[in-house]
């Protein structure tokens, strides 16, 4: 189902960062599957080139985990699905139902990261990959460009790939961060935008898969 907004969007990835931790090699692995599991919201926005903005809920598809026994690490995979329906098909930017109208494309956003607890209290997390596709279902669409962002940043850590950089379908990134950050003002996850051509319309569709999203900028004095 969408809905229409009448607020500009402002996806931006924070970044500003804190801590280091070592991860450790698995001992005890232990993984899990679910298929349409239930999970946290996470809403792409799909915007008309008139500037008419239409929410879209992802949809929590996969969840993947495994546990490091040693460490009391867990590294675990999230996988959301969007579902864009063809709106511009006749040439309208109205609100209509994916179901009823047909889709113009499904895009699948995937994170893996790093869990673990700092002495039982402090939970860390650390960005290790970020992964996706999509396919188009309407012959009259096409996939224009892309960016992706991701980040796993705190007040006193910066790990991010802000402005974005242009991805494929099917891209598989390892971020090469090094460094854990705390749950308490944190920000991890990743941003992916697609600008389509959709008959003699353009849209832009973003979507975000966050894990958390607690960031607070220091203030300035």
């Amino acid at each position: 189902m969408l809905k229409k907004r009448l607020t500009p969007l402002f996806l931006v990835l924070a970044m500003l960062s804190a801590m280091a931790a070592p991860a450790a090699a698995a001992e005890e692995n232990v993984s899990e599957v679910d298929e349409a599991m239930s999970g946290p919201i996470a809403v792409g926005i799909l915007t008309d080139d008139r500037g008419n903005e239409y929410e879209i809920t992802g949809v929590p598809v996969e969840n993947e985990y495994m546990m490091y026994g040693v460490t009391s690490q867990k590294e675990t995979s999230v996988t959301y699905r969007f579902d864009v329906p063809a709106l511009a098909a006749a040439g309208t930017s109205q609100t209509i139902d994916g179901p009823d109208s047909g889709y113009a494309s499904h895009i699948w956003l995937k994170i893996t990261y790093m869990e673990k607890n700092v002495e039982n209290i402090t939970t860390m997390y650390l960005l290790t990959g970020v992964s996706g596709n999509w396919t188009i279902e309407d012959p009259n669409v096409l996939v224009k460009s892309t960016n992706l962002v991701y980040g796993c940043s705190d007040v006193g850590t910066t790990q991010s790939s802000f402005p974005g950089h242009t991805v494929e379908n099917g891209f598989d990134i390892l971020t090469g961060y090094k460094k854990y950050v705390s749950a308490v003002g944190a920000i991890v996850g990743a941003n992916l935008t697609l600008d389509y051509m959709m008959g003699a319309r353009t849209w832009s569709f973003t979507m975000k898969n966050i894990l958390v999203d607690n960031f607070v900028p220091p203030v300035k004095s």
